[in-house]
């Protein structure tokens, strides 16, 4: 009896025994900063096409054509903000302006062009309102709401013009080549133009990149600032209203960064003003505080700095770097352009918790709001609008999610034998989903609509709607993997319906002792 009970404990000590985990969805966002063994549970390896949200991941919409008729790529996409409370949106490609606003079969509005690279802003003065913009090749252009016109500027030459802001009522242009801004009148789009020469400012020569505007609050007033960026990452903030009295206007510092990536290069954010350099996308309220030797700290992207820096790397020299705010979908865009006119990539933030994700396949060269909508160049002479359904263009989104590697049940060898995604979708969705262990990263392939999957994965195809809702799936998946390390990983297509994850189960038994 002694023996029988010896040996019942014995086999009792080295019974296997299974353990649930629940794993969060990674809302964090991509994480390219940290080592695998100390990244937060919530971050992700990879997040491509899948936005993470506050509380889950979803993935990105599609875009669909608006606007044809236009053969060459589109360079710029520039949005009239009038006081009607209905933007007009103009694509300028090759030696053209074309009219996009209704979308369909563009109209020429400007032609006899010298390039297609155009800065542009809006102001409204007394005589109406206006968009105003300039390339550095031609003469600046005004847009009133009806008519284009080509102001008269004195005191310099229109065509060597190249970017405009508009601060303090006033506009602000920066001159082609070299270290000088100029300044119209108060309330004004035409007339004689002042400079500000900056030569005896900046100390690391090169010429006026950019320029902006941030405040230290989230509106406009009088602690606003006016930023000028010199291609060697000089950056000069002024203060004050009037640049024509020292009492009123003043140099508040020099500030130093990375070199800037094109000249658009700037947008405002929450009253801050972003500028993507080769060090990272900059927060220039922080660069006021912490300075380049700390720049990371005033870098938003310090959690992707080694894929950003990868990007930069590779593609500074490219023409189409942009930022673009969305706010609708709480994105920061920042384009990337791989191949010039061909190929381009973003780089994405949301804008409350600060998780950024990638996005592909939106092939524009530059990007706009207009109408609370968000729209693309695209690089064949289609206006394109971007989170419009969710297909590209009538084909499937495709879409994959790596999440951080864990140790679910601490630092002891386990076989994952069961994963459960919790997802909020409709039909017309397909995925195949892993356990890849111990830092080894699985090719997952053969995903396609409605296709079933074989292997150590499992695919879908979900039946439809109840009621035109999105409907819980919480189904069990078949892995098979051995590690002390997990992470869950995920590829799949979306046609024609959202797709949202919440979370994962994922059951695993200790494996016995030897």
């Amino acid at each position: 009896m002694l023996a029988l009970a010896q040996a019942t404990g014995r086999n009792r000590s080295l019974r296997r025994v299974s353990s649930a985990y629940n794993l969060p969805a990674p809302t964090g966002g991509l994480n390219a900063r940290d080592s695998y063994t100390s990244m937060d549970a919530a971050d992700a390896v990879t997040l491509t096409n899948v936005f993470p949200e506050a509380n889950y991941v979803a993935v990105r919409g599609g875009f669909t054509s608006f606007a044809t008729g236009m053969t060459n790529p589109i360079r710029s996409l520039m949005v009239w903000n009038g006081t009607t409370g209905s933007d007009k949106i103009f694509a300028a490609e090759s030696t053209k302006i074309w009219s996009v606003t209704g979308g369909g079969a563009a109209v020429s509005a400007v032609t006899g062009l010298t390039n297609a690279d155009w800065q542009w802003t809006n102001i409204t003065t007394p005589g109406g309102s206006y968009l105003v913009i300039a390339n550095g090749a031609d003469s600046v252009r005004n847009y009133d709401g009806t008519t284009w016109t080509t102001p008269a500027i004195t005191g310099v030459t229109s065509s060597t013009l190249v970017n405009v802001t508009q601060w303090k009522s006033r506009l602000w242009f920066t001159q082609k080549n070299t270290l000088s801004v100029w300044y119209l009148p108060t309330s004004s789009i035409a007339g004689a133009a002042s400079e500000l020469p900056l030569g005896s400012v900046f100390r690391r020569g090169g010429y006026v990149m950019a320029i902006g505007t941030f405040s230290r609050d989230s509106g406009d007033g009088l602690d606003d600032y006016l930023a000028i960026i010199t291609s060697n990452g000089e950056i000069a903030v002024y203060q004050g209203t009037d640049p024509t009295s020292a009492s009123t206007f003043a140099l508040v510092g020099i500030f130093y960064t990375g070199k800037p990536l094109g000249r658009r290069c700037t947008v405002r954010l929450n009253g801050d003003m972003t500028i993507i350099t080769a060090d990272g996308v900059m927060s220039m309220q922080a660069l006021l505080e912490f300075g380049r030797e700390a720049d990371q700290k005033a870098a938003i992207t310090a959690k992707i700095q080694t894929l950003f820096s990868q990007n930069s790397k590779l593609y500074s020299a490219n023409f189409g770097w942009q930022a673009q705010t969305f706010p609708k979908a709480r994105y920061l865009i920042i384009n990337v352009p791989q191949v010039e006119n061909s190929t381009q990539a973003q780089f994405v933030m949301n804008t409350v918790t600060g998780a950024w994700c990638q996005f592909s396949n939106l092939n524009g060269g530059c990007w706009a709001v207009a109408n609370d909508s968000l729209y693309f160049g695209g690089n064949a002479g289609t206006v394109w609008q971007a989170d419009s359904g969710y297909q590209d263009n009538g084909s499937a989104i495709n879409w994959e999610v790596q999440t951080a590697w864990q140790q679910p049940g601490g630092a002891r060898n386990k076989r994952f034998s069961l994963v459960t995604p919790t997802m909020l979708t409709g039909g017309g969705v397909s995925y195949t989903i892993g356990v890849d262990t111990d830092f080894a990263t699985n090719t997952l392939s053969g995903v396609t609509a409605a296709q079933p999957l074989t292997g150590n994965t499992w695919g879908w195809t979900w039946p439809g709607y109840w009621g035109g809702q999105n409907i819980l799936d919480h189904r069990a998946q078949s892995v098979g993997a051995i590690g002390t390390w997990a992470s869950i990983h995920m590829m799949g297509q979306v046609s024609g319906v959202p797709c949202q994850i919440n979370g994962f189960d994922l059951l695993g038994e200790f494996g016995g002792v030897l």
